[in-house]
C-alpha cells in the first residue's frame, strides 16, 4: 500500500493507493496547529486508509520548504511550529527512508500538469498557483519530466505593502491574494463574495503576481487551484482584462484546476512513482 499525505494550511488529506494509479481510500480532517496532535491524526488516518496493512512508501506534502537530504522542514510560513524540525515530527521515524517529503502545492502542480487541466500535449510547461490559506505554486516541465518547487506566493508585488502573516515580508503576493488576506482586506470570505468591485481589486493584485510568473517561467498554461479559485467563474474576465493591459508579454491560457481539492494526494502518488522508478 502507498500513502500520500497532503497537509495544507487548513485541511489535511491522507489517501492510499494499491498501485499508484487509482485512489483506494481517503480521509480528510482540519489541520491541527499542535504538532503532536497533528501527528496522531495523521497516524490514525494512515491506519484507516491502509486497512491497518503494510505501508510500502509515503509521500508527504507540507506548506513550506524542506531539506530532503537532512530530512528537515526548513521554512513553513503557515505552520511555523515545524521550522527546523525533523520529518519524524509528522511521520514516525520507523518508516525511515520510505518517506519522501515535498511542498504541498508542488504535489498539486504535478497532478494538474500530468492528469488535470494541463494534461494536453500542447502544454509542455505548466505553472500552477494555489490560492488557499496561503499562496503556493510550482512549475512542471512534462518532457522530460521535471518540476521546480518554489514559493511564488512570497514574491514582492508592493515594496511598501502589507506585512505577510506567513513569511513576515512586506508586500508579498500572499499578503494580497490568499484566502486569509482576502478576508482581511475585504471583510468577507472569498467563497461568499459575489461583489465584482471587490473581485476587480483582487484581480489587480493577482495579475501582478501572474505577470511575474509569466516573465520568469514562460509557461504554456497557468492553472489556478485552492479555495479562492473556486470563484474563478466570477473573476476570470476581470483578471484577463487586467492582464491584457499589462501587454508586454503574451498571456498563456489561465484556467481553473480540474482535479480540485484532491490534486495534492494524486500528485503524491505520481511523484512516488517517479521516485521509485526514476
Amino acid at each position: 500500500m502507498f500513502i500520500s499525505i497532503d497537509m495544507g494550511g487548513t485541511t489535511t488529506r491522507v489517501a492510499s493507493s494499491k498501485n499508484l494509479g487509482k485512489l483506494y481510500k481517503i480521509v480528510k480532517f482540519p489541520t491541527n496547529r499542535d504538532v503532536r496532535t497533528q501527528k496522531l491524526f495523521i497516524e490514525d488516518a494512515i491506519l484507516k486508509v491502509s486497512d491497518r496493512g503494510h505501508v510500502e512508501y509515503f509521500c508527504l506534502g507540507v506548506p513550506g520548504t524542506v531539506d530532503k537530504d537532512n530530512k528537515k522542514f526548513l521554512r513553513m510560513p503557515n505552520y511555523s511550529q515545524l521550522n527546523g524540525k525533523d520529518f519524524s515530527e509528522l511521520v514516525d521515524s520507523k518508516f525511515g527512508d520510505n518517506v519522501y517529503v515535498e511542498n504541498d502545492a508542488t504535489m498539486a502542480a504535478v497532478a494538474e500538469a500530468m492528469m488535470g487541466a494541463g494534461e494536453d500535449d500542447e502544454f509542455k510547461s505548466v505553472a500552477y498557483l494555489s490560492l488557499g490559506t496561503g499562496v503556493g505554486g510550482a512549475r512542471v516541465e512534462k518532457e522530460p519530466f521535471s518540476y521546480l518547487s518554489a514559493e511564488p506566493g512570497h514574491q514582492i508585488i508592493s515594496a511598501e505593502g502589507r506585512i505577510c502573516k506567513g513569511c513576515g515580508q512586506q508586500g508579498c503576493l500572499e499578503a494580497y491574494a490568499s484566502g486569509r488576506s482576502f478576508k482581511e482586506l475585504f471583510k468577507i470570505n472569498a467563497e461568499d463574495c459575489t461583489d465584482k468591485t471587490i473581485w476587480r481589486q483582487y484581480s489587480s493584485y493577482l495579475a501582478i503576481g501572474l505577470i511575474n510568473i509569466i516573465s520568469m517561467w514562460r509557461p504554456d498554461i497557468i492553472i489556478l487551484g485552492g479555495s479562492v479559485a473556486n470563484k474563478f467563474g466570477i473573476f476570470q474576465s476581470l483578471l484577463v482584462e487586467r492582464l491584457i493591459v499589462l501587454d508586454f508579454f503574451d498571456i498563456p491560457p489561465i484556467v481553473k484546476s480540474k482535479i480540485g481539492d484532491e490534486a495534492g494526494v494524486y500528485g503524491g502518488f505520481l511523484i512516488t512513482e517517479r521516485v521509485l522508478n526514476p
